[in-house]
């Protein structure tokens, strides 16, 4: 498995978001920010700031601020959850693995990681969407920065609007296996803090050494 076993007991069943292709992580994370809240709030298990779950391919650090609660864990995947100050506004910190197809450069990396935003339900309106190669990690990556409008979602009279950031990388031992990082907040405000906190929690997943 790609997580630890004792971090996939903490949440078994709960909130049972799917967890396909690549071009479905952006619908992933829309289901467990927009659906899930009620099985959430009931089911989930505090986690500790920066707790560590340990796993085979990756290690995994939780978000390093109070309040988050850990939504899921599977053999392919964690989701965090944490509430806001303000009525309907939640924040979602999310590691998943997937299937990843052969690229040949990095301008076809980027491509496929823009793939995301094309099966997209009509509620969600991309303001913004910003894709880039980044090489900082020594194994290809991309990091995405996107503004979106939930047209079906309000607070007040307002829609509510959903920034959303993520870190899509090639593992570079297991050539054919992917994985997003993912830190995203939904609410009537924006978070003008969220970019750092998304930042601090991709750098608390790292590969695991061989």
């Amino acid at each position: 498995p790609l997580f630890s076993a004792a971090g996939s007991r903490l949440a078994r069943g709960l909130c049972r978001a799917s967890l396909g292709l690549s071009v479905n992580y952006l619908r992933t994370l829309l289901s467990i920010a927009g659906l899930c809240m009620s099985v959430a709030t009931a089911n989930a298990q505090d986690v500790a700031p920066g707790q560590l779950f340990p796993g085979q391919l990756l290690n995994i650090k939780a978000p390093d601020s109070v309040g988050w609660k850990l939504l899921k864990a599977s053999p392919t995947g964690m989701n965090f959850y944490r509430s806001g100050n303000a009525a309907n506004e939640s924040y979602v910190a999310m590691v998943r693995a997937f299937k990843l197809p052969e690229t040949a450069n990095q301008a076809e990396f980027v491509a496929l990681v823009e793939k995301g935003f094309e099966a997209l339900p009509k509620q969600f309106e991309v303001l913004k969407a910003k894709h880039e190669y980044v090489a900082e990690r020594g194994y290809p990556c991309a990091r995405t920065a996107a503004l979106l409008k939930d047209t079906q979602a309000f607070s007040g009279r307002e829609s509510l609007n959903i920034q959303w950031y993520a870190l899509i990388c090639r593992h570079p031992y297991q050539r054919d296996l992917g994985f997003e990082i993912s830190f995203s907040h939904r609410g009537g405000a924006l978070d003008s803090n969220l970019e750092r906190e998304a930042i601090a929690f991709a750098q608390g997943v790292q590969v695991t050494d061989k």
